[in-house]
């Protein structure tokens, strides 16, 4: 892929029902020339599918789902007369409990190998982001605090995480990115914490905006 040609794809024509189950993200990257070549189809991009799923425990019904979030994707092209484009699967969960149900339909639909031909063979890569160590959590800002939150957004010690957080803002985002970064990161802390409040939030956010003033002085 050329991740440098990475741009949103328009999800709006999939159903309500499926967009209650998860946070999606469509994407259209390019294809290398030497990949173009040996598909010889004429497809220059795939799209990448990721579904940031918030479950508190693993879903052994996640590939169907997906499975179904594709079909409805190849479906829209095929009403708007475009090719079957390649869709690259990818789940973000940030579950409790490790991930130990299927990731595939061959762990889900038990057969015999001889009927493997019948059925789609579909495995999804799942980045389980509680039991990502804190030191591969590197790299832009914004994926830095990302997927910090979404590790460690029910902590009970989430306190000394936000400063954390908030230290990331201050040193590394442009001044016109900080004021949403931080209305992001309460939002979030806001919806999953239960220990942290409104008042707590504001202490550290009070004592951040403090030392941003010493800063510039």
């Amino acid at each position: 892929l050329k991740p440098e040609t990475l741009e949103l794809a328009d999800t709006s024509f999939i159903d309500a029902n499926l967009k209650r189950r998860f946070t999606d993200r469509l994407f259209r990257v390019d294809l290398t020339d030497d990949v173009v070549r040996e598909l010889g189809t004429g497809i220059r991009f795939v799209n990448l599918l990721v579904l940031v799923d918030h479950k508190s425990a693993p879903d052994k019904n996640m590939v169907i789902q997906m499975l179904g979030y594709m079909v409805r994707i190849w479906e829209h092209g095929i009403d708007n007369h475009l090719p079957v484009i390649p869709i690259i699967p990818w789940v973000i969960y940030n579950g409790r409990r490790p991930w130990k149900v299927a990731r595939s339909l061959a762990e889900l639909i038990p057969i015999t190998e001889s009927w493997n031909r019948y059925l789609p063979a579909m495995e999804v890569p799942i980045l389980d982001v509680c039991r990502l160590r804190d030191t591969a959590m590197a790299g832009d800002p914004i994926l830095q605090i990302t997927l910090i939150l979404l590790k460690h957004g029910r902590s009970p010690d989430l306190d000394q995480i936000l400063r954390h957080l908030f230290r990331i803002v201050a040193s590394q985002l442009p001044v016109d990115r900080v004021g949403p970064a931080l209305k992001t990161i309460r939002a979030y802390v806001m919806s999953v914490n239960p220990v942290i409040g409104e008042d707590a939030l504001q202490e550290i956010m009070n004592e951040f905006w403090a030392k941003i003033g010493r800063a510039h002085v």
